[in-house]
């Protein structure tokens, strides 16, 4: 039986124990008892066929699901970066800062720390970046992938102007017509 970890064995200890030599009475004189000695116990459980330890959507996976929880509902603020208000750059920054990952602070900058991903091939966490200002020919917006539907729709948090940090879908036609990239985290 395989585990998780390949074919070797998971080991697992007992907890250490307070035990100390202690006094044995049985109406007799007292004797000393040794202490309990710690003992290794091998595990050995199936994989679940769901389950990988350590997948490569995993850090998107928990960018989306924190992005989320911590900001969603939050009032917008341009300039913002935390709970108090924040723009659309300011919620991605600081959500991958819940990592220890620091990327430019603006959104057109962004893209740089990302590698091009198709629409069609987006995941949770992956970066979409618009360009909704016509009046200036670079990209100003930015969210996160939260969701991508069986049916293909892409949901993505951003924090809006008129809304704060919220959920929208890929599937209205403002986003369609201000779309210009998605991006994945290239880690550098």
């Amino acid at each position: 039986m395989a585990s998780l970890f390949g074919n070797a064995p998971v080991v697992a200890y007992e907890p250490a124990k307070q035990v100390t030599q202690k006094e044995i009475r049985k109406g007799g004189p007292s004797k000393l008892e040794a202490p309990a000695k710690k003992k290794n116990i091998i595990i050995e459980t199936e994989a679940d066929a769901d389950f990988t330890p350590y997948s490569d959507d995993y850090l998107g996976e928990q960018l989306a699901n924190n992005a989320v929880a911590e900001f969603e509902g939050v009032r917008y603020r341009g300039g913002g970066t935390t709970k108090a208000g924040m723009d659309c750059s300011g919620m991605v920054y600081a959500t991958f800062k819940l990592f220890d990952i620091t990327l430019p602070r603006s959104s057109h900058a962004m893209v740089s720390a990302t590698n091009k991903v198709d629409l069609s091939e987006v995941k949770k966490g992956d970066l979409l970046f618009f360009k909704n200002n016509r009046r200036r020919n670079i990209i100003n917006h930015v969210g996160i992938v939260t969701e991508v539907t069986e049916e293909g729709e892409v949901k993505f948090l951003h924090s809006s102007t008129s809304s704060g940090v919220i959920v929208s879908s890929m599937n209205e036609a403002y986003h369609k017509n201000t779309f210009v990239s998605a991006g994945r985290y290239n880690g550098n």
